[in-house]
C-alpha cells in the first residue's frame, strides 16, 4: 500500500470523519508515513519504538510488520485563528430567532416552541463551516419557587 492508498483509506474511515473535515477544511494536514519493519530487527522510527516493543513481547520474531503512523499538524490558516490542539473549536453559538408557542401542560408546567439557529464565530469562516437553516425545538418549563425552570430545553 503506497502512500496515496493510506491517505484514502484513512480519509475514508467514518470514525474520523471530523478529522477529515479539519483537513478538507484546511485547518489540519494529515501526514501519513507507512514503515515495514522486522520484530527481531530495530524499531524503524522513535515514534514505533511502544509498537515495536510491543511485538518483540507478543513472541513475533520474523516477518514484515507493516505499521502506517498519522501525524496530524495545524495549518497556518489554522493556527491565525486561534485554533489550538486538544481544546474544543467554538465555531458557532445557538441564537433564539422566534418563540412561537407558548402551551401550558399538566402540573403547572409550559411547553415553548422556538426557533433557533447557529451563529457562526470567526473560526467558522476559516474551516468553511456554513451553518444550516433555523431549526424549530420544543422547550419544556415547570413553576418553581424561584420562578420558571427548563426541564428539557429541545435540543442537544
Amino acid at each position: 500500500m503506497g502512500q496515496m492508498d493510506l491517505v484514502e483509506t484513512f480519509q475514508n474511515l467514518r470514525d474520523k470523519s471530523q478529522l477529515h473535515d479539519a483537513a478538507t477544511a484546511g485547518a489540519v494536514r494529515i501526514e501519513l508515513t507507512e514503515f515495514r519493519f522486522n520484530p527481531a530487527g530495530r524499531s524503524p522510527d522513535r515514534s514505533c519504538d511502544a509498537l515495536h516493543a510491543q511485538s518483540r513481547q507478543k513472541g513475533y520474531t520474523s516477518g514484515q510488520i507493516r505499521l502506517a503512523v498519522v501525524r496530524t499538524t495545524l495549518t497556518q490558516k489554522a493556527m491565525a485563528s486561534g485554533v489550538q490542539f486538544d481544546k474544543p473549536i467554538d465555531v458557532a453559538t445557538r441564537e433564539l430567532v422566534d418563540v412561537t408557542d407558548v402551551r401550558p401542560e399538566r402540573g403547572g408546567a409550559a411547553a415553548v416552541k422556538y426557533t433557533w439557529r447557529w451563529e457562526p464565530m470567526k473560526m467558522a469562516d476559516a474551516i468553511g463551516y456554513r451553518p444550516a437553516a433555523p431549526q424549530e425545538a420544543t422547550a419544556r418549563f415547570h413553576r418553581s419557587n424561584g420562578g420558571w425552570v427548563v426541564k428539557d430545553k429541545g435540543v442537544k
